[in-house]
């Protein structure tokens, strides 16, 4: 256990995986949720991390000082939180899901309500409106991301360069950007690969083209699976 604290003073977690003993970078979770007998520490590029444990077991290692557990399925870290709703919290980009036991123990805590503040980075950010995609097909099937207000969310295939990664060879390192603009309530994409997206089945291969696209259009990425819809 000394050992384990002496490494989170130090920014990482070991962790035990099929490749061994791994160390994974705490500054860089966004949250760890609990699959059967595995660990899922999601990352702030979309990378998963998966080890063998219980999530029972993180949380008391890692405390509840910058941790918080809102399911019995997910842990996340408080500096990420960009939101809390009744059923989800917006964690960065993603939505994860709020159980009523632990909504009524954070009202309790004084976390929802008039002290809200009390947890980091929901007050500046609560009132912000963001835009969203809802993924439809692929590896991120089943998980919306949100987009803050003039930024891009980058989807690709390289690691330090998209803010979702993908597996697929078809796929660009940096494939697309999606823009939203809170004011007009538009979204913005842009292709940035060499086989294109398709908009509601329609090729879209010119490089550095930008098209407005509105809710309920569905986006794809190249000939592949990977596919979300706006909004």
């Amino acid at each position: 256990m000394e050992d384990n604290k002496k490494n989170q003073n130090c920014g990482y977690m070991d962790v035990k995986t099929r490749q061994g003993v791994e160390k994974i970078p705490l500054g860089r979770v966004l949250y760890f949720a609990s699959n059967a007998r595995m660990i899922e520490a999601h990352m702030d590029k979309g990378q998963v991390f998966r080890f063998y444990g219980k999530l029972d077991d993180v949380q008391e290692e890692l405390g509840e000082a910058e941790w918080l557990r809102c399911h019995k399925s997910y842990l996340v870290r408080r500096k990420y939180i960009r939101k809390i709703a009744r059923e989800y919290l917006i964690v960065g980009r993603e939505q994860v899901a709020m159980s009523r036991n632990y909504y009524v123990k954070l009202r309790d805590m004084g976390l929802i309500g008039r002290d809200k503040d009390k947890l980091q980075a929901i007050a500046t950010n609560e009132q912000q409106k963001m835009g969203v995609l809802h993924f439809v097909g692929g590896r991120y099937e089943g998980r919306s991301y949100y987009i803050y207000p003039n930024e891009k969310l980058v989807l690709g295939r390289g690691y330090n360069q998209a803010d979702l990664v993908f597996d697929e060879p078809e796929i660009s390192r940096v494939h697309c950007w999606v823009q939203y603009n809170a004011v007009t309530d538009h979204y913005y994409i842009s292709n940035q690969s060499i086989n294109g997206i398709y908009i509601n089945e329609e090729l879209l291969e010119e490089h550095d083209s930008i098209r407005e696209v509105k809710q309920g259009d569905r986006i794809r990425l190249a000939k592949t699976e990977e596919c979300f819809e706006i909004g």
